[in-house]
Formats: C-alpha cells, sequence, structure tokens
C-alpha cells in the first residue's frame, strides 16, 4: 500500500533500519520486574570502573534481546513517539501509520520490527530528520533504482515510470528447477 500510494503521489520513499530498536524502548513500560546475573567472569569485558562481584544481581531499566516483553515494548515506544510526531495508526493495520497535513494525507510510514518504509511529500519528509534522530537510525535510503533489500524483499523504483516495484530476485536465481 505504501508503495502504491507512494508511486501515484510521485513520492520519494525511503527504508530506514533502527539498530538496538528493543534497547531503545522505555523502561518505564515494564509490567514487572525483571533481575538478572550478571555474565561470569570472563564471558564479558566490563571495565574496571564497574566493580562487578560474583554474588550482585542486576534489575533491568532497558528492554533486552531475548526478553519476551521486548518486543511489545518497543512497538509501544514507537508508537508513542509516532503518535506524538502527528501520525495516526491505520485502524486495519497496527503496523501502518500515516500522517496528514491540511486535512490531505502527507505520508506514511510502515514498521516491520526494527525496519520501516517512509514516503510522502517533501515537507513530510523533512519532519522525519527529527525522528530519525530520536531512534538513532543509521541505515537510511531512498529507494532508487538499485534493489535494495527490505526484510527478505528487494525494493526498487523504475526510472521511466517511477513505480515502485517488490520481488525476490535473489531468492528465484538460488531456486533450482527439477
Amino acid at each position: 500500500v505504501c508503495l502504491t500510494l507512494a508511486s501515484i503521489y510521485n513520492w520519494m520513499a525511503s527504508i530506514a533500519d533502527v539498530p538496538t530498536a528493543f534497547l531503545q524502548a522505555d523502561a518505564d513500560r515494564f509490567q514487572r520486574t525483571v533481575f538478572l546475573r550478571p555474565p561470569k567472569k570472563g564471558s564479558a569485558q566490563f571495565p574496571a570502573s564497574m566493580k562487578i562481584k560474583s554474588n550482585q544481581i542486576w534489575k533491568l531499566k532497558k528492554a533486552i534481546y531475548g526478553l519476551n516483553d521486548a518486543p511489545r515494548l518497543w512497538y509501544d515506544t514507537l508508537v508513542e513517539t509516532l503518535s506524538s510526531k502527528g501520525f495516526q495508526r491505520a485502524k486495519a493495520d497496527p503496523c501502518v501509520f500515516f500522517k496528514r497535513h491540511d486535512d490531505k494525507l502527507a505520508g506514511l510510514a510502515i514498521i516491520h520490527v526494527d525496519d520501516v518504509v517512509f514516503a510522502g511529500t517533501e515537507a513530510f519528509r523533512k519532519e522525519l530528520k527529527g525522528l530519525l534522530e530520536t531512534f538513532k537510525v543509521d541505515t537510511y535510503k531512498e529507494i532508487s533504482e538499485e534493489p535494495q533489500d527490505y526484510v527478505g524483499l528487494q525494493v526498487w523504483r523504475e526510472k521511466k515510470s517511477g513505480e515502485y516495484c517488490v520481488g525476490q530476485p535473489k531468492y528465484a536465481d538460488q531456486l533450482e528447477f527439477i
């Protein structure tokens, strides 16, 4: 839907990756208290200033990968941040967000865990800079004629028509025919 609308409105679309997304989830969202033991000496390198003792127990302040609550905590943090920036969540899909300017659709964000596709007007794209800084996005690329990977698919924009395409040419090339 996002890329179809981007083609229709002749919007530029971009792909963003949020590194360590789960670690960016708000700590106050935990619905339970989680404690853990620090790694045993030799299994991890810590600065001497931390003075880790073998009998310590740590209280978790951030979501971490492997924690059952981590995906939900990240999603809730993302929803709250997008909402504070004027995005609305689509009723049909909880991973689709849209933004309006002057009662007209200005842009879309499609979320898949820590990968995002943004498409919108020039004004919408300028507003994204603050959002990208909030989540410390390290990979942000415009979708161009060169295929780019996005959640196991390749996405590109046809030069002549301006249409966005989605495919799996790498996967198809690896198939063996019987």
